[in-house]
């Protein structure tokens, strides 16, 4: 287990939501006692927590030996997740602030260790990410365990309303005459790809802007040929007429 420390946490903090939502109340008075050497409900690595250093961190056995070999008091850990993700976090708690909170995503065999609690549900995990693409309103979260979900207003406001990155020059785009759904990665090139169905789902279906044609795209047909096709982001799809229509009969490039 990494070894956490308040410094590296604090540095984390402008990017994090300014609360942790539980099914409950934070940490309760009698976890505030930090000074001394903590195990682990789910985990056999002991934590050292002190209020000199104003710190804790995983103790090796060099570190216990040092320290005169203590019995180790067992530390209060909560078992939190998302909604969405079937991710397991151990919060643990050595004082009542947030830079005082030890996080760590268990596996399967540390969570049997600790007797397979029912996890709670969470408003906010430490290290998610939020953000937003710059054509589009929809706010997600990147989880720590890498999964990425549009948040509903309630579940932002769970949160704790997290002012999200704006990442510029991206969005998602409908084709208004086709519904094909493009993530672009770049808009003023008119770089990205096609969203499957899948990948629209597992974006927790955000809204797309519609547009009909996106930069740097064309219009063409071969000189051999009738067909007339679109090209851009990627895709490249033979026109009927009626979406040709839709698209306003724009000229086709003779290649």
């Amino acid at each position: 287990m990494l070894a956490a420390r308040r410094a590296v946490t604090a540095l984390l903090a402008p990017a994090l939501a300014a609360v942790l939502i539980l099914a409950g109340a934070g940490p309760a008075s009698a976890r505030v006692d930090r000074t001394g050497v903590y195990s682990l409900s789910y985990s056999s690595d002991l934590v050292y927590a002190s209020t000199a250093c104003d710190c804790f961190y995983t103790l090796d056995y060099a570190g216990w030996r040092d320290l005169g070999f203590p019995a180790a008091r067992r530390a209060s850990s909560d078992f939190v997740k998302y909604p969405w993700s079937p991710s397991i976090y151990a919060v643990t708690y050595f004082g009542p602030d947030r830079d005082d909170w030890m996080w760590e995503k268990i596996e399967y065999d540390e969570w049997t260790r600790a007797g397979k609690p029912a996890p709670r549900i969470a408003g906010w995990i430490e290290g998610s990410y939020y953000y937003r693409l710059e054509l589009n309103s929809d706010i997600f979260v990147l989880a720590p365990d890498g999964t990425r979900h549009r948040l509903t207003p309630q579940e932002w406001a769970a949160a704790g309303y997290p002012a999200p990155e704006v990442r510029r020059n991206e969005g998602l785009v409908k084709l208004s005459w086709s519904g094909d759904i493009l993530m672009l990665t770049d808009v003023a090139a008119g770089q990205g790809y096609k969203l499957s169905y899948g990948d629209w789902r597992d974006l927790s279906f955000p809204t797309p802007m519609s547009v009909t044609r996106i930069s740097g795209d064309r219009v063409f047909r071969y000189a051999s040929s009738p067909d007339i096709y679109y090209q851009g982001a990627g895709i490249t799809v033979k026109l009927t007429g009626a979406q040709w229509a839709a698209m306003g009969y724009p000229s086709p490039q003779v290649i």
